[in-house]
């Protein structure tokens, strides 16, 4: 039985995409539950993180439009004292951040973990899209680092 990591002491998720030439949009990955998680996605060439924990969400948003081409884009996820530290992350170089009153782990431990790559299934982290939001590009590879 294969298990998804709780990343309770922080860690990263990228995916080796490529960005279309024209509007890259959609979902890159989301890893949850019904108690919360993580969605990385694409709006308006901009890559965008969601965590969702009972804190509510907290919305980070890269400083640098997307370019055409392969890409490493994710996230990564630091506690900070009593706060958590979210990083959009684009070729290993942190391009947008926030910090929140958002605990790790982020999924209830108790609650089927499920993960979701290149479209969103229902798993409602954020409000900023509807899901499938389907991912425009080609993703050819998750990584998780925990």
């Amino acid at each position: 039985m294969e298990t998804l990591p709780t990343l309770s002491g922080g860690g990263s998720i990228t995916a080796d995409i490529d960005v279309p030439e024209t509007d890259p949009r959609g979902l890159l990955f989301a890893l949850g539950n019904r108690c919360g998680g993580v969605a990385v996605y694409v709006i308006g060439s901009r890559l965008r993180v969601a965590v969702t924990t009972a804190s509510g969400t907290l919305h980070v948003r890269a400083d640098r439009i997307l370019t055409p081409g392969r890409h490493r884009a994710g996230c990564v996820l630091r506690p900070v004292g009593e706060n958590l530290h979210v990083g959009a992350m684009l070729d290993g170089v942190v391009v947008g951040g926030g910090r929140g009153e958002h605990r790790l782990p982020l999924t209830n431990p108790h609650e089927p973990t499920i993960l979701s790559v290149g479209y969103d299934c229902g798993l409602l982290l954020g409000t900023r899209y509807q899901p499938p939001f389907t991912w425009n590009g080609t993703l050819h590879r998750l990584s998780i680092d925990a």
